[in-house]
């Protein structure tokens, strides 16, 4: 098992992100809802600088629909995400 903080842990996380990613992005979804504060974080919606990156997607409040969407380029581009 992994303590937090160590390396071989953190890759691991990174590692199940990167499967994580790939399957939405093959999953297409029509929007998102991440009901976990969590996954929020891992998701980029946190995202300080070069910090709290981990899957990489940036978001953009869309005064529209009343919620944030993906800005990433890629399949995911413009899907709202509800968290």
């Amino acid at each position: 098992m992994f303590k937090i903080g160590e390396r071989e842990g953190v890759d691991f996380i990174y590692q199940q992100l990167m499967v994580s990613k790939e399957l939405l992005e093959q999953i297409q979804p029509k929007i998102m809802v991440v009901s976990n504060t969590m996954a929020r974080k891992f998701l980029g919606k946190e995202r300080q600088g070069e910090r709290d990156i981990w899957m990489g997607y940036t978001f953009e409040f869309d005064t529209n629909i009343g919620t944030d969407v993906i800005k990433t380029e890629g399949i995911l581009k413009d899907t709202p995400v509800f968290f």
